[in-house]
């Protein structure tokens, strides 16, 4: 399993989240995090809630802001940046592309499709202006973040 009680937990402390305990039924399992404002009372409404769904067959994560939803079915890894505050899930590879999708402490959501996951070791300088920002977000989350996989 990917999304574990301790992956759940170590992902909201990247995010400064609240971690909501795991229910398991029939071979599924539900986790949500919750992100709040930094400066915000217990009683604000989250910036973020991050739903985690799996069961044997795939891995599904759902972000929701107050701006909109983003769904990454098939997620194949987590990797957490405690330097950036960030977390970063991982869509399986199909075709030689794939789908990554960040959240950050601070609410903020980027998805980055159509990827290729050697992008990310290329060297930065040679690169198209459309492809730096995705290839950054990947050395990011490949060099220097700890990792969770399927």
């Amino acid at each position: 399993m990917l999304f574990r009680q301790k992956v759940v937990e170590r992902i909201a402390d990247a995010l400064n989240g609240v971690a909501l305990p795991t229910k398991k039924s029939r071979g599924r399992a539900d986790a949500s995090v919750l992100v709040f404002q930094r400066t915000g009372t217990s009683t604000d409404a989250p910036l973020v809630e991050i739903s985690m769904t799996e069961n044997s067959a795939a891995s599904n994560v759902m972000i929701q802001s107050p701006l909109g939803i983003v769904e990454l079915n098939d997620v194949e890894g987590v990797r957490l940046s405690e330097a950036t505050r960030e977390v970063a899930f991982f869509g399986k590879v199909r075709s030689g592309k794939m789908t990554m999708v960040t959240v950050s402490s601070a609410g903020v959501l980027q998805v980055y499709g159509n990827l290729s996951p050697s992008l990310g070791s290329k060297d930065l300088t040679k690169l198209a202006p459309e492809d730096l920002r995705a290839a950054i977000a990947l050395k990011i989350f490949s060099e220097s973040a700890a990792g969770f996989s399927k």
